[in-house]
């Protein structure tokens, strides 16, 4: 299948704990389609399951030739697809540092890493190989800044499920691109249960869409009445897309990786707003194509 990918092309790293809310899938799909030089690394691994789903959904949307990595493995069980959607795909290798240090390494531009998991797999690429800091580009989904629903005791997902890494990989990088919770979690983007593209889904018959379907179901068979588009919205930031606008906040970020505003303290780019009918348009087109 010819998709028509984004010029100029640029490598990207897709950082994916995919396989649980279906946001991840859905921007996996759209990668397929837009990036040419595509590496998938899962993260908050399940026992390679998500590793195996990745494969599968790319073998679907005929990019067998993406290579797929099965990340480090955090002890979850945050996996919702059935088994008997990945049971005939055998497991893929799990040497991501060495795949991330060559991309990397052989690139012509920085190359473009999407966090939409854990900060894991990214800071021990950075352990290993330091000097990949510098050839990075970084766009990462999540972050309350200030509060969180309203209260102050806790972060989000994927900087609290390892906290040590995301403190880490937030001090290390330079600049590295929050696009936050509060801009990720809007109604805009929201996609509930029986309506919009979980309903498409359903009336289709393609391999791809019966896979993406398995996420949403197992999704919604756990009682969720819904899902946002966090990390399409952080792909589009990532590609340069411009449905994210950004500023400079002085941040200061504590043990427990949650970020407050402070005068003097990091100098980080964040969110400051969305053009959510724009990246609607545009991830209907993405996915319909």
């Amino acid at each position: 299948m010819n998709y028509p990918f984004v010029d100029p092309a640029a490598p990207v790293i897709m950082d994916t704990d995919i396989g649980y809310d279906p946001d991840d899938a859905v921007a996996l799909v759209v990668a397929a389609r837009l990036v040419e030089e595509l590496i998938v690394v899962t993260s908050d691994e399940v026992h390679g399951r998500r590793a195996r789903y990745a494969r599968a959904l790319l073998d679907a949307l005929d990019r067998p030739e993406v290579p797929v990595f099965a990340g480090i493995d955090l002890a979850s069980d945050r996996f919702v697809v059935s088994d008997d959607e990945i049971r005939s795909v055998p497991d893929q290798s799990t040497e991501f540092v060495d795949a991330v240090g060559r991309a990397c390494e052989s690139a012509s531009s920085l190359v473009k890493w999407v966090g939409q998991g854990p900060w894991s797999n990214l800071v021990q690429v950075l352990a290993e190989r330091p000097h990949v800091a510098d050839l990075l580009e970084v766009t990462w989904q999540g972050g309350w800044l200030d509060s969180y629903h309203g209260g102050k005791h806790k972060t989000s997902h994927n900087l609290r499920t390892d906290v040590r890494a995301a403190g880490i990989g937030l001090r290390v990088l330079h600049r590295p691109k929050l696009v936050l919770s509060e801009h990720t979690t809007h109604p805009d983007i929201r996609v509930a249960h029986g309506c919009g593209l979980a309903e498409r889904l359903a009336a289709r018959d393609e391999r791809w869409l019966r896979l993406l379907a398995a996420n949403f179901d197992g999704w919604f068979d756990r009682g969720r009445s819904g899902t946002w588009m966090h990390d399409p919205l952080t792909l589009s930031a990532a590609l340069g897309e411009g449905f994210v606008r950004f500023g400079i906040e002085d941040i200061e970020l504590d043990a427990e990786a949650f970020l407050h505003r402070r005068p003097g303290g990091r100098r980080m780019l964040v969110s400051v707003g969305v053009d959510y009918a724009g990246f609607n348009d545009w991830l209907d087109k993405a996915i319909n194509q």
